[in-house]
């Protein structure tokens, strides 16, 4: 997804955008010290947590766009109240971020990291992440590569304390 955040970018355009994306999974983050390599005994990763995970990849560079324009705007504004709203979202996309970037950096197949860093974190299309990976097969079998990538990751989230299954 390639979207253009202007420099007067919306607060409550970015609350709604942030509520859409935690709302279909209770996201617990953790602040403070790195529980991805713990060994806690993990549940199987659920369909709707995965399709989770596939939803904030997809949002990461908005995500990352939105993290970029609250810190040039939080030198200018001096509203209480919009910077605390603001706050709250900045601190929700830069600990989802950071754990996308943790996540993807634990990933062992150097071809599935490619290929997720070309769709998901550069948001390149099927067909631009096919010719961009020198990856010379179908668009469903690069579906299925991105989906087993996902599945490692959501894993890795469910490690690290970001998914609450309850």
């Amino acid at each position: 997804m390639r979207t253009a955040i202007k420099a007067g970018y919306s607060v409550n355009t970015a609350e709604k955008q942030a509520s859409r994306l935690l709302s279909n999974v209770k996201v617990l983050i953790k602040y403070g010290g790195d529980s991805m390599s713990s060994n806690k005994s993990l549940s199987k990763v659920t369909d709707e947590e995965i399709k989770f995970i596939k939803n904030i990849l997809e949002h990461y560079r908005y995500m990352k766009n939105v993290v970029r324009v609250f810190e040039q705007r939080d030198k200018v504004d001096t509203d209480p109240l919009i910077k605390k709203r603001r706050t709250k979202i900045y601190d929700n996309y830069v600990d989802l971020t950071q754990q996308i970037e943790k996540s993807h950096s634990l990933l062992t197949d150097e071809e599935m990291k490619l290929l997720i860093e070309l769709r998901y974190i550069q948001g390149y299309s099927y067909k631009e992440t096919i010719i961009l990976g020198h990856a010379g097969f179908s668009k469903s079998t690069l579906q299925r590569r991105l989906k087993k990538g996902i599945d490692i990751m959501a894993n890795h989230f469910k490690s690290s304390g970001v998914l609450d299954g309850d």
